[in-house]
């Protein structure tokens, strides 16, 4: 213990002893001293056990008479809290009882203020809190989002979910594996250990060690990353892996290749890989794209350096950006092309041509295309290389099974990439 005048104090109050003996019995400890003033304390999120009991998860040790007390607890537009009850022996958790149910799939709100410590430090201001009451998630409902599997040497490797549905889901519910050679399932965990909401458009991040990815990259929101999670391994070149719900029904799969990563990217240790559009196919190659390396190489809990919805202007199909640079810098790295048709049965074929008309690059030929979708072309050639800088037509032809025939020109232009 570092500071005994707070006892009651245990993360970031402990710490190994630094005697040459290895420890201190019967003497003043070796590290004794002042702890690091951690600042106010904070609820960091909540669960439920069932519809009408929900628990708070504060960042310490709290006062369990002040946190017991219903006065500083309130549910925005839900049902008013009929009792709290903290939990030994840490006394970080509040258990509130609900005088009515919650609705499932729905969420609400809970504001805390003036709960205070176990050493007396009270909060600083309201702490605001999503809840609800999980539903089983579905196909659809939650996709693998982003995928590190070749992390430095001193990290870790992670995956990331997000939430795409409009009900609240708990991670604790799903599963996570991956296929051997036989395409038999190994290595199951579960994707959290304890009951874990993810919200409507919130992003989960596993791994391993938490604290290794907080170090390693930029977490915005670290309040969404998993307790430790041993995750299956995931080899470097290409590996199958799966999301399951709590019966084992499969949610989304993924089986990445290195090869998926930015061509003209170097060196790929510590680049994630990104989905591009959350609702697209998980399996094309071209949904995925490496992370920027102005984002760190990865973003970890929120939105994906290359996440590009689908452009809902009006005709048929639409560029964007009409000038990209695909230099992993996070901006305008990616061209995409989206299509829409009020009709199915359209076989489609893009082909990239430079300005003397010479084909540079076919994204795909007579492809049997669904009402909407997209292609991407990332600014390299056949071969996979930079063709130059400049101005380029994008042609895009469709036909019908009735022999309908269109056709879609727009000039592009490409910039420079980095050396």
């Amino acid at each position: 213990m570092i500071d005994a005048s707070i006892a009651c104090i245990s993360q970031g109050n402990w710490t190994s002893s630094i005697d040459p003996n290895g420890g201190t019995p019967g003497r003043p400890n070796s590290v004794s001293g002042k702890a690091e003033d951690r600042g106010p304390p904070h609820a960091l999120r909540t669960w439920v056990t069932d519809s009408t009991h929900v628990v708070v998860l504060f960042d310490r040790s709290m006062d369990s008479a002040s946190a017991a007390s219903p006065e500083h607890y309130r549910l925005m537009n839900g049902p008013d809290i009929r009792k709290i009850d903290m939990q030994p022996p840490l006394f970080d958790k509040a258990v509130l009882t609900l005088a009515a149910p919650l609705q499932a799939g729905t969420f609400d709100h809970l504001a805390l203020d003036g709960i205070l410590d176990c050493s007396g430090e009270g909060m600083a201001g309201h702490d605001t809190l999503a809840t609800g009451l999980p539903v089983d998630a579905k196909p659809g409902s939650i996709v693998i989002n982003e995928i590190l599997f070749d992390p430095k040497p001193d990290g870790v490797d992670y995956v990331e979910l997000l939430n795409i549905s409009d009900a609240v889901l708990d991670a604790a519910s799903l599963s996570f594996g991956k296929r051997d050679a036989q395409g038999r399932l190994t290595g199951i965990v579960a994707c959290s250990p304890m009951p874990f909401l993810i919200f409507p458009g919130e992003h989960f991040t596993m791994a391993s060690d938490p604290a290794v990815i907080r170090k390693s990259y930029l977490v915005r929101h670290p309040e969404w990353q998993s307790p430790p999670v041993t995750l299956p391994t995931m080899p470097n070149d290409e590996a199958s892996i799966e999301l399951m719900d709590r019966q084992g029904g499969l949610l989304d799969e993924v089986h990445y290749r290195s090869s998926w990563h930015f061509p003209l990217l170097h060196d790929v240790e510590g680049v994630s890989l990104e989905r591009v559009d959350p609702h697209a196919p998980s399996q094309d190659a071209s949904n995925w794209h490496s992370a920027a390396i102005s984002a760190g190489g990865g973003t970890p809990t929120e939105r994906n350096s290359q996440r590009r919805d689908i452009d809902s202007a009006g005709g048929a199909w639409s560029a964007s950006p009409e000038i990209f640079s695909p230099d992993m810098d996070g901006h305008d790295d990616v061209l995409t092309l989206s299509y829409r048709y009020t009709r199915p049965g359209w076989a489609i074929s893009v082909t990239i041509y430079d300005r003397e008309g010479r084909s540079v690059r076919s994204l795909c030929r007579n492809l049997l295309c669904g009402n909407s979708g997209s292609l991407r072309w990332d600014g390299t050639d056949e071969q996979g290389r930079h063709p130059g800088m400049g101005a380029y037509i994008v042609v895009a032809e469709g036909i019908d099974l009735t022999g309908r025939h269109t056709i879609w020109r727009k000039r592009i232009s490409l910039a420079g990439t980095r050396k």
